[in-house]
């Protein structure tokens, strides 16, 4: 028998966390234990640390890399997370847009009172 050294790659095409997400995919967290306010959030693929077994993610919104099991992971379908993505990217945009246009109103207001009192 051949001595174990490291584990046949994986065929072409092969599904599960054998077959290594690539760099830039986008990835659902789902399953974890030890940070479950994770799980449904969504990281993209930075790398894979083969002497820990885990791919490093990059949070989607705060950045931060985490280092997760390939089993946590769920490959999202790349149609289907650009849309959800627009979406919530336009949704956050306008959040924000509104946010800022009331903050501006606000200062608009503060600076048209000054205007008027000095004027």
């Amino acid at each position: 028998s051949a001595a174990p050294e490291a584990p046949a790659a994986p065929p072409p095409g092969a599904a599960g966390p054998t077959a290594l997400l690539p760099k830039g995919r986008k990835v659902m967290l789902k399953g974890l234990v030890s940070k479950p306010e994770n799980n449904g959030k969504r990281a993209k693929i930075v790398s894979f640390a083969e002497d820990l077994g885990k791919y490093q993610v990059v949070m989607e919104g705060d950045c931060r890399i985490v280092k997760v099991k390939p089993e946590n992971l769920e490959a999202l379908p790349e149609e289907e997370v650009i849309t959800k993505a627009q979406r919530r990217k336009a949704a956050a945009a306008a959040r924000a847009a509104a946010g800022e246009a009331e903050d501006d109103a606000q200062e608009g207001d503060a600076d048209m009172a000054e205007a008027e009192a000095a004027a």
